[in-house]
């Protein structure tokens, strides 16, 4: 079971520096070994995503690779090298072990990934890409603002945008900055009041990231029905995130 939890280490990063280089010498060594990574990855990634599907075929497979092939007998007989082979004789088992207890894990454990472990997926920090030609005190100030969400000095740019706002709600660039803001620190609450200022008609290029945002907000609220409508949208549309919004919406079982 050292093998299995040394991997495990490796796969969520918690090795530390001269184990890691001392895993990844083995891994350029054996191919067994690699091997046996690949499979625990493809089985977490399974579980993770909830594809119990494609866990059995994977536990097919190792069956198959495994123990049907030859390379393990039932009278122990190994026809390979004992100490290459017995690694993946043990992931195998806890392979088909996991396979067994799969309807287990689904109900209780894996009932569904928290909404928390979604955002935090999925959210990636927008970067500010508008430039501004005018030169007005008006835009001079939402420039400055715009700099400062660049720059992530977000206390700041809250500030700026909220003041933007403030003096004209209509101002829809400064409000979806403003929201974006306010996910930055970490007030979702606050970030949906700014998205939800900008109309549904909202004639610009930015709507679909003011959606998507929106979402993610929602998500991030536990407002699952109101984000599932929204990703919905995302992905009938086959836009920039349409293939994030239909994981999400299995993911939550929208």
């Amino acid at each position: 079971m050292e093998t299995t939890k040394l991997i495990e280490q490796y796969l969520e990063g918690s090795l530390g520096t001269d184990e890691l280089k001392a895993f990844e010498c083995r891994l350029e060594r054996e191919d067994n070994f690699r091997k046996l990574v690949t499979l625990h990855r493809e089985v977490n990634e399974c579980i993770s995503d909830h594809d119990f599907t494609e866990f059995t075929v994977l536990a097919k497979k190792a069956d198959e690779d495994y123990f049907s092939s030859g390379t393990y007998r039932w009278d122990h007989q190994f026809t390979g090298k004992r100490r290459n082979v017995w690694p993946l004789i043990k992931i195998a088992s806890a392979v088909l072990l996991f396979l067994s207890l799969g309807i287990l894990y689904k109900s209780i454990i894996f009932s569904g990934d928290s909404t928390e472990k979604i955002y935090t997926k999925f959210y990636t920090t927008y970067g500010a890409d508008i430039v501004l030609r005018s030169g007005s005190n008006e835009n001079t100030t939402l420039e400055t603002a715009l700099q400062e969400y660049s720059n992530k000095d977000y206390n700041l740019a809250f500030i700026d945008f909220s003041a933007i706002t403030a003096a004209d709600p209509a101002n829809c660039i400064a409000l979806f900055y403003l929201g974006l803001t306010c996910l930055e620190r970490d007030d979702p609450a606050s970030a949906i009041h700014s998205f939800k200022g900008i109309p549904e008609s909202w004639n610009s290029p930015f709507v679909e990231h003011r959606n998507w945002y929106l979402a993610l907000a929602l998500i991030k609220e536990n407002k699952t029905a109101e984000a599932g409508d929204i990703l919905r949208q995302i992905d009938n549309e086959g836009g920039f995130y349409a293939i994030k919004a239909e994981k999400i919406i299995k993911k939550l079982r929208l």
